[in-house]
Formats: C-alpha cells, structure tokens, sequence
C-alpha cells in the first residue's frame, strides 16, 4: 500500500512538470522511501523471519 502511493506520488511529480515544461533531472530517494520502492523492506522482513525460525528449528532439534 505505501510502494504504491509513493509511485503516485512519483507519477503525480512527474505529470506536473511535464505540464510544466520542466527538464529531467536526477531524483535521488533516501532513507525509507528509497528502501521502499525498492523492495529492500519486504526482504529484511522476509530474512528476518527466515532466520527467526532457522534458529528456533536449530534449538529444538
């Protein structure tokens, strides 16, 4: 849900200044917006889980 209002936002920046008339220009995306397109959060989640039950698996064995 939030990947895909920042891509709105994103489409709504970019609609503006083309109606504008504004040149390209590199966007750079910190911290946690950046993270989010990018799908990074999902994955550290994901591994997290995974190595949460690698160790609860390695400990009842």
């Amino acid at each position: 849900m939030i990947k895909a209002q920042l891509e709105n936002a994103l489409t709504d920046m970019e609609t503006v200044a083309r109606a504008l008339g504004v040149e390209p220009f590199a966007l750079y995306l910190l911290g946690g917006s950046g993270c989010v397109l990018a799908g990074y959060l999902t994955r550290a989640i994901f591994k997290r889980h995974v190595e949460k039950f690698r160790a609860e698996c390695a400990f009842n064995v």
